[in-house]
């Protein structure tokens, strides 16, 4: 009877903390991080809802919306943010915006408050920096702003779904789904990576073994410049290590 009465009552009990944050009307937990799931083995599209077939400008739209995959797929698209969120911070870093699209090496020459004088160099720099855009860095830095991008307020915790498991991968076949799974979510891809990556899932899937194997090694063992030639996004150190067990 009393484990029963623990088990029923356990989610009531209020830690001291958390009674604090109940007497100042504060949330009751706190975090810096969002939290957001990622379906890379999934290119299912969302019905539009009664209210967003009524807002379409004609009645001959479409009634599913883009996937997410697609919605990548179709950055190069998206147009030049604005001054204002250009000069927005990285959430984890606290670079402003337009210094990450510059991506440079030089770090002294940039200044934090003169957009202006680069805003040229920048916005040519644009299509590059969406190219080498990862599905993941999208879903964990980034908010669509019109037919733009802006950073968000915090960085988001991208839950991968299915993640490619390198260390539990026992046979060949194995192997294979580890890799597509992880280059699906963490390198760029696309149809503007396409000589230099790949295209989709489905490319992917076609890719012959050594072909496969040789892109993944290249993602996880270029070396920056190498990279930064390539157009290719960086490989996150957890995947990197995982990897090289």
């Amino acid at each position: 009877m009393l484990r029963w009465f623990n088990v029923q009552s356990i989610t009531e009990v209020k830690s001291q903390l958390e009674t604090m944050h109940l007497i100042f009307a504060a949330p009751r937990w706190l975090c810096s991080r969002g939290f957001t799931d990622m379906w890379s083995g999934s290119e299912i599209r969302k019905i539009r809802s009664p209210e967003e077939i009524s807002q379409a400008s004609n009645s001959t739209g479409e009634l599913v919306l883009n996937s997410d995959a697609e919605k990548y797929w179709q950055r190069l698209e998206w147009t030049f943010p604005n001054e204002e969120d250009l000069l927005e911070k990285h959430p984890l870093t606290g670079r402003p915006f337009w210094r990450d699209i510059l991506n440079s090496s030089s770090e002294g020459r940039f200044s934090w408050h003169k957009l202006a004088d680069y805003i040229q160099e920048v916005e040519a720099a644009w299509p590059d920096f969406l190219q080498r855009l990862s599905w993941l860095n999208l879903k964990r830095y980034f908010i669509k702003r019109g037919g733009s991008l802006k950073y968000k307020l915090k960085a988001d915790v991208v839950i991968v779904h299915p993640e490619g498991r390198f260390t539990t991968a026992m046979t060949p076949e194995q192997w294979r789904e580890a890799c597509i799974l992880a280059l699906i979510a963490y390198c760029n891809h696309g149809a503007c990576c396409a000589s230099t990556s790949f295209t989709d899932l489905k490319s992917l899937e076609e890719m012959a073994p050594d072909t496969l194997e040789a892109l993944m090694q290249d993602f996880v063992h270029l070396k920056s410049d190498e990279r930064k030639a390539r157009f290719m996004a960086s490989c996150p150190p957890h995947l990197g290590m995982d990897f090289r067990l």
